[in-house]
């Protein structure tokens, strides 16, 4: 196991197997505060995938495949630059990054149930806003509520004709009681009438069957199209948090841990002392740089000499 976490962290296998026990350990410590988060990773990109994105459980394997390999390589940067003081804002963005969306993902796949419940009133809300939209251009074009007027004005003309022949029967019109031809005659005018309305309210009521039939396709339509990608869940799921604080509240304490558990790395870096390994390794790094300061020292200086040397002889030989 020692091999398998030095290759997890980048040290020398055969340096730690001969150092102390406290080295060996912190190199433990180290390999399994690096596999937290990729286990993390590869459990919830893959129940991401599967439950949340409804993909094939063949594109959640490798979702989770890909995934495990890029947070593995991003932990290990982070790790071994732990002595590389130029990286270090670097491996804290990078830890950062890979907390908070961590932290994100775990919650899209806890959360599920709320935010598809609202998914699904946000769906039926723009489904209706659709099929209501829809039914306002097929109203300005067949010009429906011109007809319901011309309608009413019918019903009210048939009504009065109605009226004015029983009254010409009751003899409280031209005064001929009984049903002569003035009466015949007003009877046939509102039988005309309603003849009139009947077939135009059976035009009507078949274009509002029509205009149901575009609405309600434009409706299933419109429910089919609404996407619901991870942008747009985490948005309502934000929508959901801010609208709710007992939720904000279980939120953030949630978030709190799956962050710590995603920057856990750094976390135990900075926390755990330094080991005998790593204080020898950081003395060879000091003693080559000096090394390499000499050389370079030695260099720069005979190369001045040799400056000297060849100026001084060319003017004397001037």
């Amino acid at each position: 196991m020692l091999r398998f976490y030095c290759f997890l962290t980048g040290d020398n296998y055969l340096m730690i197997a001969k150092d102390t026990p406290k080295s060996q350990q912190k190199v433990k410590i180290l390999g399994n505060a690096l596999l937290v988060p990729v286990i993390i990773w590869t459990v919830s990109s893959f129940l991401l995938a599967r439950q949340v994105l409804a993909t094939s459980i063949s594109a959640a394997i490798i979702t989770s495949i890909c995934c495990t390999i890029l947070i593995s390589l991003i932990e290990r940067i982070i790790l071994m630059s732990k002595n590389n003081s130029k990286t270090a804002l670097l491996s804290f963005f990078l830890g950062g990054c890979i907390a908070l969306m961590g932290s994100l993902v775990i919650e899209q796949i806890v959360f599920a149930e709320d935010i598809d419940y609202m998914l699904q009133k946000n769906r039926e809300k723009y489904a209706k806003q659709v099929a209501a939209e829809r039914g306002q251009i097929f109203d300005s074009v067949q010009q429906m509520q011109l007809k319901l007027e011309y309608l009413l004005a019918m019903k009210a003309a048939v009504k009065e004709a109605e009226q004015l022949a029983i009254n010409e029967m009751d003899d409280k019109g031209s005064g001929i009681k009984g049903t002569g031809g003035v009466t015949g005659g007003k009877t046939a005018i509102a039988r005309s009438r309603t003849s009139i309305l009947m077939k135009d309210k059976s035009t009507y009521d078949s274009l509002m069957q029509q205009k149901a039939l575009l609405m309600q396709t434009a409706k299933d339509r419109a429910l089919i199209e609404f996407k619901d990608g991870l942008i747009v869940r985490v948005n309502v799921f934000f929508k959901i948090v801010l609208s709710d604080w007992i939720m904000a509240a279980v939120l953030i304490i949630f978030s709190l841990l799956m962050f710590s558990l995603n920057f856990l790395v750094i976390i135990v870096q900075k926390l755990v002392p330094e080991s005998n390994y790593e204080k020898r390794v950081r003395i060879i790094d000091e003693i080559g740089d000096r090394r390499m300061n000499v050389v370079y020292s030695l260099i720069s200086n005979r190369g001045m000499k040799d400056f000297v040397y060849r100026t001084w002889s060319g003017q004397k030989n001037q």
